[in-house]
């Protein structure tokens, strides 16, 4: 886990994926209904069954990726659309930011080059300063667990413990429990987590498929982050029950397994 865990990206794309065809077909399934309804010719049916069976098709492919497959789409998107496709955004700051945090998280950037242009930006630009702090604590992060940096600033660790009062994204929110997590401030995760939870429920009916997409990885991520910071703290047996609530929630075998063999080598699970 450098800036983001993997296994939850990979799982919140799959289910984009799901819900983006979903919606991409949903007239094309309307307008067969009805053919089949006024027609009486149930041939069309057969189309309606191999739409779903495509978008079944590629979302297993997504949920079922191996780690070295999903790595190199990665890079293709970091290729595609950060470095191809968008001239248009190269003088936005928010935009510039993004790519120097995804860029580390591919290895295609040093966290000290990384750090000295967020400042650079940060001087270019003041006002994204609030935004900054965020990529920039996750990258001094990185920093310390690699040994490249000694010393998190005072002011971002302050940033990040006052800021998650403010926010109301679910994928923010989950980033910040896991800056917390790093930080080994455990108390600050399971509130963290708790808050990213009430906030759950306003995206459970959001018709968005990157909102349903972020509400089913959340339903996952949260007992998984709970489970690490409960074990830390020593309460085991809480900790299992958060576990098998991440396993039981999560509709990908691979995360499943992935999930059950971290609770296998903490000891949780035998």
């Amino acid at each position: 886990m450098r800036i983001f865990d993997r296994k939850f990206m990979q799982y919140q794309l799959a289910y984009g994926t799901w819900y983006k065809l979903h919606t991409r077909f949903f007239l094309l399934v309307i307008i067969l209904v009805l053919t089949i309804f006024f027609t009486k010719n149930f041939i069309y049916l057969f189309f309606i069954i191999f739409l779903y069976a495509y978008i079944f098709l590629r979302t297993y492919q997504m949920f079922q990726m191996s780690d070295e497959k999903f790595n190199k789409k990665l890079e293709k998107q970091f290729q595609c659309y950060y470095e191809q496709k968008n001239e248009k955004m190269i003088n936005s700051y928010a935009f510039k930011l993004e790519k120097i945090a995804f860029a580390v998280e591919i290895k295609k950037m040093e966290v000290k080059k990384a750090i000295d242009e967020i400042y650079k930006i940060i001087k270019d630009y003041p006002k994204i300063v609030k935004g900054a702090k965020g990529i920039l604590l996750n990258i001094y992060l990185v920093g310390k667990q690699e040994g490249i940096t000694d010393e998190i600033p005072k002011h971002l660790i302050e940033y990040l413990e006052k800021e998650w009062k403010n926010q109301d994204d679910l994928n923010i929110l989950l980033d910040f429990a896991r800056m917390a997590l790093k930080l080994e401030k455990y108390d600050l995760v399971l509130e963290i987590l708790n808050k990213t939870e009430k906030e759950m429920r306003f995206y459970r009916f959001m018709r968005n498929p990157i909102s349903r997409s972020m509400y089913k990885t959340a339903q996952v991520a949260i007992p998984y982050y709970r489970m690490i910071a409960d074990i830390k703290m020593g309460n085991i047996e809480q900790a299992k029950k958060e576990l098998l609530k991440a396993m039981k929630c999560s509709k990908s075998k691979k995360l499943e397994r992935e999930m059950k063999e971290t609770g296998e080598k903490l000891g949780i699970l035998i």
